[in-house]
């Protein structure tokens, strides 16, 4: 239960910090903290997860020289934690076995913690 008011509260605060770049003062305006909005942006492009939906891996490849050390977590949709053993490929990709899954909806936590990076991709599994 804490796991699921967790995660509902990392999405609610992505999702006003998404309407707090909207601002009366200008299009686009986001006042002093402009810099650490931009950099937690292109952190956001770092890490892409194909296929969706997967079918027996699901593939991570992260972009980005600022994270550094990656873990996964994976959750099914009403929050419980899955067990995965992520397999690591190349020192930027990675690769996660969901062919155990049943079909359905998953949530993938990708999360470095000395970059601070944390990032919530949403994949269907066949």
């Amino acid at each position: 239960m804490k796991r699921l008011l967790l995660l509902t509260t990392t999405i609610l605060i992505t999702v006003v910090i998404g309407f707090a770049q909207e601002s009366s003062e200008g299009e686009g305006y986001v006042g002093e903290n402009n810099d650490l909005i931009q950099r937690s942006l292109d952190l956001e492009q770092t890490v892409e997860v194909y296929p969706n939906p997967a079918v027996d891996f699901l593939n991570i490849d992260v972009k980005g020289e600022e994270v550094v050390r990656v873990d996964f977590e994976v959750y099914d949709i009403i929050g419980n934690s899955i067990e995965v053993r992520p397999e690591k490929l190349t020192t930027n990709k990675y690769r996660v076995p969901v062919g155990d899954l049943h079909s359905g909806y998953y949530m993938l936590i990708v999360k470095d913690p000395y970059s601070r990076y944390r990032q919530i991709f949403k994949f269907g599994k066949r």
